[in-house]
């Protein structure tokens, strides 16, 4: 009797697999659809990037560097305003009083429509003086041309000097080789009247751009 119910709840011999044994293959063909999609996905992805991929890499094109525009230097030009000055903050064409002589440290400069004891005419610095490493030519050089160059036509105007008949030309240069290495390499030219009587109006010819 025992045998008889082992034989019976025992599987079947060579009977069909039971629904066990059909499990592995869904899973088979799911994980196959899953890995189909994952493919034609990744196709498509690529597809769109493909174009991007193979272009060519844009060309960079510097960008030009602009050229400074040099700046021109612009040389300040007499007379200065009416007021008191160091003999060397006066740039020529300033009319003076008092005036003494071209060797004052200080200067008063007034309006050149009132009388005035005296004007610095010109003030130009020495051709010889242009490069700084120029050596000091010494004091009869730099004053012997001095008097032509200050009743020159083209700084004294010979119109307005006309008018006196006292008429007394003095200048000013660097007397020393300390002043020349410091830098003063002008000379100034003054008018004045041997009568000691004032001047009016200016007897400096005015620059070419005024």
């Amino acid at each position: 009797m025992s045998d008889e119910r082992a034989h019976e709840t025992g599987a079947p011999a060579g009977g069909s697999p039971g629904p066990l044994g059909k499990r592995p293959r869904i899973l088979l063909w799911i994980a196959g659809a899953i890995v189909a999609v994952l493919a034609l996905a990744g196709l498509f992805l690529l597809g769109t990037r493909l174009p991007d991929l193979l272009a060519p890499a844009p060309v960079v094109t510097p960008t030009p560097t602009p050229t400074p525009t040099p700046t021109e230097t612009v040389e300040p030009v007499g007379p200065v305003e009416p007021g008191e000055y160091r003999w060397d903050d006066l740039l020529g064409g300033e009319c003076l009083d008092p005036y003494v002589d071209a060797w004052q440290d200080e200067y008063t400069v007034v309006d050149c429509a009132e009388p005035h004891g005296g004007q610095l005419i010109a003030r130009v610095t020495y051709d010889l003086g242009a490069e700084d490493d120029a050596p000091y030519p010494g004091r009869e050089a730099l004053s012997a041309p001095l008097y032509l160059a200050c009743t020159d036509p083209a700084v004294l105007d010979p119109s307005a000097a006309g008018a006196y008949d006292d008429l007394a030309v003095q200048s000013s240069y660097p007397v020393t080789e300390e002043q020349w290495d410091e830098g003063h390499r002008e000379y100034s030219c003054f008018v004045s009247r041997t009568s000691g009587e004032p001047l009016t109006g200016s007897l400096a010819v005015p620059p070419v751009d005024q």
